[in-house]
This record gives C-alpha cells, sequence and structure tokens, in this order.
C-alpha cells in the first residue's frame, strides 16, 4: 500500500530552492501530486514537469498561498513545506506506515533545524524535545496520543511543515491558514491537533527546516509586522473557549513563551504597542478560563 499524498509548497522569489525541493520529492516517489502556489515571485516560477502550477496575482503571504495549494490537492492526504526546506529519508518509511493506518487525522512527526546545527546537535530544539519527552513520546515509533498527550504536542513550535494532514478532515472541519503577514501558521497548527479525531505522533525525523537570521527575512522581523501575533493567539483562544480546561492551560503556556520569544529585539518603536496588546491578551485568556498561573 501507499498512502496517497499531496506536497504543496508555496514560494516567493526562491527559484533555487524550490528547484532542490521538486528535484527531491520527485526522486522520493512519495507524491501522487505536487503543487507549487507562486506567491507573485518577481521573476515568475517557470513549468515543471509533473508539477501543478498556480500563481497569485499578488503577494499575499504563505498562509494565502498555502489555502490556494489545498484547494487544488484531490490527494487524501497533504503535506505542507516551504522551498527552502529539505526531505528526509525517513519520510518514506512513515508514509509506508500511516498507508496501513486507516483514519487518521493527523500525523506529527518530528524535524531537525539548522540553527541546532551551530551547537552541534541534529535534530529539534530542546524546547519541542522536552515537549515530546514529557508525553512519553521519545522512543515511540508511532503512537495514537491519548488527550492528555495532545495537550502537551500542541505546545511544540507551531510549524506546518512537520504534520501529514487527512485533506477531507481539514475540509470537513473548514481548516485553513490565516492570511496574515507572520504567525499565519499557529492558528492551522492549532485547530489540527484539537480537532482531529486521531492523532499519531511519530520520532521518526522527516523534514530539516532551514533557519534564517538577518532581518532581511520576512520571519525575522521585528518592526510592526510581529503585532499580528496577538490577531493569531486570539483567533485561537476564542476557538479554544469551549474546549476542555486542559486546553486552555496548554494554550496559556504555549501564549506565554511565543509572547516572551516575540517580544525579544522587537523594535523600540513597536514596545509600547506590543506591551498594551500582550496585557490584554492575557487579561482576555483569564476571562476564557485559563488559569493564573499560567498567564503573565
Amino acid at each position: 500500500m501507499k498512502l496517497d499524498l499531496a506536497l504543496v509548497i508555496p514560494v516567493h522569489d526562491d527559484l533555487p530552492g524550490l528547484t532542490r525541493l521538486v528535484g527531491e520529492a520527485r526522486q522520493s516517489g512519495l507524491f501522487r501530486q505536487i503543487i507549487v502556489v507562486d506567491d507573485a515571485s518577481p521573476l515568475p516560477v517557470p513549468a515543471m514537469e509533473g508539477v501543478t502550477l498556480c500563481r497569485l496575482p499578488d503577494n499575499r503571504g504563505a498562509g494565502a498561498a498555502r489555502n490556494a495549494g489545498l484547494d487544488l490537492v484531490d490527494c487524501t492526504h497533504v503535506l505542507f513545506f516551504d522551498a527552502d526546506d529539505t526531505l528526509l529519508p525517513e519520510l518514506s518509511r512513515l508514509t509506508e506506515h500511516l498507508a496501513e493506518t486507516p483514519n487518521f487525522d493527523l500525523c506529527q512527526f518530528k524535524y531537525a533545524q539548522s540553527s541546532e546545527l551551530r551547537h552541534g546537535h541534529w535534530g529539534q530544539p530542546d524546547y519541542d524535545e522536552a515537549v515530546w519527552a514529557e508525553a512519553g513520546l521519545s522512543l515511540a515509533r508511532h503512537k495514537v496520543l491519548s488527550p492528555a498527550q495532545r495537550h502537551l504536542i500542541a505546545q511544540t513550535a507551531n510549524y506546518p511543515w512537520n504534520k501529514i494532514c487527512r485533506t477531507e478532515f481539514l475540509r470537513a472541519e473548514g481548516i485553513r491558514f490565516m492570511e496574515i503577514p507572520l504567525h499565519n501558521d499557529l492558528a492551522f497548527h492549532w485547530r489540527v491537533l484539537s480537532r482531529a479525531k486521531t492523532v499519531i505522533a511519530s520520532d521518526r525525523m522527516c523534514a530539516y527546516h532551514r533557519v534564517h537570521t538577518g532581518r532581511a527575512h520576512l520571519t525575522n522581523r521585528r518592526g510592526h509586522e510581529r503585532l499580528c501575533v496577538f490577531d493569531a493567539l486570539d483567533t485561537v483562544r476564542r476557538e479554544l473557549a469551549s474546549l476542555a480546561p486542559d486546553w486552555h492551560t496548554a494554550f496559556a503556556a504555549f501564549a506565554s513563551g511565543l509572547v516572551t520569544w516575540a517580544r525579544q529585539g522587537l523594535d523600540e518603536a513597536s514596545l509600547d504597542r506590543f506591551d498594551r496588546l500582550s496585557e490584554q491578551f492575557f487579561e482576555n485568556m483569564k476571562e476564557t478560563g485559563s488559569p493564573p498561573g499560567h498567564v503573565r
């Protein structure tokens, strides 16, 4: 058996990275569909053999590009990668297992991150490894998560490219990426983990993620763009309001860590506005039932 899998790749002005990733995807033979969404690159992405190419008329960000790609998926399952990420060999073994696993909505797997290589470590950052260990998953090749484990795994970094999702699950639940400049994958992360009926965790390391340095890269900007973190966080806060208290506790801990990280290195001109939004957000968290000990 083979998992019926689509790969969706948003790209803006990174043809070398895209060409490499598409080559890896073709060579792997894992994907029935490879969908590239060109987010209005200055030099349009050319047609590629075996690739469904969609070009957006204007630059709308990775969230909008992923949504456009999802609309084109006709495979039962989908994986989102960025053009500068790398498929690792373990993905083939994981998909073989998943092809024999009926009715899972989501599989979250481990990844390696370039920032860890600078410290001589191959794998996830310490904060994600700590969550996996606390959930008792460090030595679990594949495991269906209990509710308590899902609350913990939800506190990992909100990446979209360490998850294989069932396409019909995303569509039935109306799960999309937010179309904001930064943090557009945050709500997606919490939506899939909180709404899926069956979540599988795998310690197979299937993706290599490159962390860029320098403020020219959108992810590293520390100006007013960073303020949209509160749009994403407040969206999730409202969506989790009707769920069990354990979800509120998990999200409060996640939000506290993310806000602390986002404030670091923020431009001086944005600090006052950031702090006001932060204070309001955590006040709102208390009103929706999060334990006071988990908010600032």
